[in-house]
């Protein structure tokens, strides 16, 4: 995930034209991405478990499957 991190990082930088940023910077601004990107993949998991729970757990539950 770093090195996808790292080119998406890179490809957007240099779209805008920003090519003499500072490590640091660029440190601070990949570790920015990828708290991002972890944020929203546990959004999108948690709603997929969401969704599996409430659709083929507990609907077939309440119309009386899967034991009960």
């Amino acid at each position: 995930m770093t090195n996808n991190i790292n080119t998406a990082l890179d490809s957007v930088l240099s779209a805008g034209g920003v090519d003499n940023l500072k490590p640091a910077d660029l440190k601070r601004m990949r570790e920015a991405m990828r708290k991002a990107l972890s944020d929203s993949y546990i959004v999108g998991s948690n709603d997929c478990e969401r969704i599996i729970r409430e659709h083929y757990i507990l609907v077939p539950r309440q119309a009386g499957g899967l034991n009960g």
